[in-house]
């Protein structure tokens, strides 16, 4: 019997499958013809192509600008400072990270709902950042309970220990251990985050409050006081110094005619309170008085006097709407005066003569003198003295809201 030889060729996806064939790269065999004869095969398997070290650099680099992370990858110990700081050093830069605040919690949980994630402390970060930083995050824990333990409450362990009862003290199980030197497993890291959550962070006073300012930790009323002075809200910071929100808050964005863009950041807080409208709930931003008083100083130079600026330009807006609301009503009085007096000719003259003054734009005679009691105009006066009141309300519809205001919280009886 005839053999008849055949060759498939199976080129292998990549360096490992040059060694075995998966079923994907398995050939198919066909015979050259029908007929009955044996058929030797041979499988010749090409070498794989070997990758240069410029082709797997550019096979390896991150193909989106969101996988680019300037920290991932080897660390070239000539450049690593961090790991080379004395501790001194990395202690005091984690003792800035004691007062952990979070600004943006409010605005996150209402925008992420039940799913929102619980953001850990800044020094349980920093702890999983090297086996140095961990140690350092320990030892600072440490220093930080022992240093005040009667708010704390902190035993050492030697202290529990010796404070348990015999039957209860920790035994070694063999002799070989026993000479070993007993291991610390504690992790004062909790401990310390645990003590800052229910002890304020200055007076070391028993307190479960945070401050709208430093929500990361527990502070006492007097001492968010004594820290922060005034809190204010978002909408007064804007009113009572005239500046935009952008100006306080980092995370909204400017528009292409703002201006000041580059002020400093200052801290800043966020609250979830109730709306009157309906059962919903709202962020509400918080900021120190004496923060925005800077920012303003910034943007506005001398702020008292800008404000004063701008206070007087508006009361002179209102004093023109009122000429001419007061103008409007006394032509409207003349007017109708004419129509009554009929044939008396002297009050005709005095009232068209007053009517000519009124119409005229170039009057600039004194509108009060004319008439004390504004309630003589009679119903010419209704509609106009709503329009003034909107504007600068009156002592009479003070007392008339006053009065209304009282009628809520009272029964009608009481008034009659």
């Amino acid at each position: 019997m005839a053999k008849k030889k055949v060759t498939t060729v199976v080129k292998p996806t990549s360096q490992r499958a040059s060694a075995r064939l998966t079923k994907k790269d398995k050939p198919v065999y066909v015979a050259e013809d029908d007929s009955e004869d044996e058929i030797e095969v041979n499988v010749k398997v090409k070498p794989a192509q070997e990758v240069t070290e410029d082709e797997a650099v550019i096979e390896a680099a991150p193909k989106f600008k969101e996988y680019i992370d300037e920290f991932s990858g080897p660390v070239d110990p000539d450049k690593d400072f961090i790991s080379k700081m004395p501790p001194e050093v990395l202690d005091n830069i984690l003792g800035y990270c004691i007062r952990d605040h979070e600004p943006e919690v409010a605005a996150r949980h209402e925008a992420e709902g039940t799913s929102a994630k619980i953001r850990p402390h800044a020094l349980i970060s920093m702890a999983a950042m090297s086996k140095l930083f961990r140690d350092c995050v320990e030892n600072l824990s440490y220093r930080g309970l022992i240093r005040d333990p009667a708010s704390s409450y902190f035993k050492t362990t030697a202290e529990k220990e010796a404070a348990l009862p015999e039957k209860r003290k920790p035994t070694r199980r063999s002799g070989r251990l026993s000479t070993l030197p007993a291991q610390d497993r504690r992790i004062y890291r909790m401990e310390f985050l645990r003590y800052l959550r229910i002890c304020c962070v200055d007076c070391s006073t028993r307190c479960y409050d945070k401050s709208v300012l430093l929500n990361g930790v527990a502070m006492c009323a007097k001492c968010e006081s004594e820290r922060y002075g005034k809190i204010l809200p978002l909408t007064d910071a804007l009113k009572r110094y005239d500046l935009r929100d952008y100006m306080l808050i980092p995370t909204r964005k400017p528009g292409p005619r703002a201006t000041h863009t580059d002020l400093p950041k200052i801290t800043y807080g966020t609250v979830k309170i109730r709306t009157s409208v309906s059962a919903k709930t709202c962020t509400s931003y918080r900021f120190s008085t004496k923060d925005v008083e800077m920012i303003a100083r910034v943007v506005h130079s001398d702020f008292k006097a800008h404000m004063a600026a701008k206070l007087k330009k508006k009361e002179d807006r209102q004093d023109e709407k009122l000429r001419a609301l007061h103008i409007e009503l006394k032509i409207r009085h003349h007017t109708w005066a004419i129509a009554v007096a009929g044939t008396n000719k002297p009050v005709n003259d005095f009232h068209r003569r007053r009517l000519e003054e009124y119409k005229n734009p170039n009057w600039d005679g004194e509108w009060r003198e004319e008439v004390e009691d504004w309630d003589s105009y009679g119903e010419h006066w209704t509609d106009v003295h709503e329009r003034i009141c909107k504007i600068r309300p009156c002592e009479d519809c003070l007392d008339r809201k006053e009065e209304q205001r009282s009628m809520r919280f009272f029964p009608r009886s009481w008034w009659d």
